[in-house]
């Protein structure tokens, strides 16, 4: 009996979910996140990387007993030189990808927190700019935009 070893790519994520509502469908606290790290096994390998089974419905069984077809819609190509790898080869390469993703992220999100909280600096003191021509009327009737 041979013995067949199934290879893997994994990816590491953040699930978010939403708040519990209270008795007036109304949001009780913040939510939760969890981080969770995906497994693909994968179909093909090729010289420059491999395909990994996205959805995991290959080989799966369906509610008649029979097993899913095989669609190439649901496969991605991961490159092993990529740049930006969809999913990596190991579990702790797959952590450091994400712990990447998730600074730079949340780099971003403060460089936009801190130009939305300039903006309102801004609008506070009261230096808001008129982009209009001055030849335009300053109030509009509904009937003038009906065509």
């Amino acid at each position: 009996m041979a013995v067949v070893r199934r290879e893997y790519y994994y990816r590491v994520e953040v699930v978010k979910y939403a708040p519990s509502l209270d008795e007036f469908d109304k949001p009780v606290g913040r939510g939760s996140i969890e981080v969770v790290c995906h497994r693909f096994r994968v179909v093909k390998r090729t010289p420059k990387g491999a395909w990994i089974d996205y959805y995991g419905y290959y080989g799966t069984p369906m509610e008649d007993g029979s097993v899913r077809p095989v669609n190439s819609t649901h496969y991605r190509f991961v490159g092993d030189n990529d740049k930006k790898q969809f999913a990596s080869p190991t579990p702790e390469e797959a952590a450091r990808h994400f712990i990447h993703r998730a600074k730079r992220y949340a780099s971003i999100m403060r460089a936009r927190a801190e130009q939305a909280w300039e903006a309102v600096t801004l609008a506070l003191k009261g230096r808001i700019l008129n982009r209009w021509p001055e030849s335009e009327p300053e109030t509009i009737t509904v009937e003038d935009n009906i065509q």
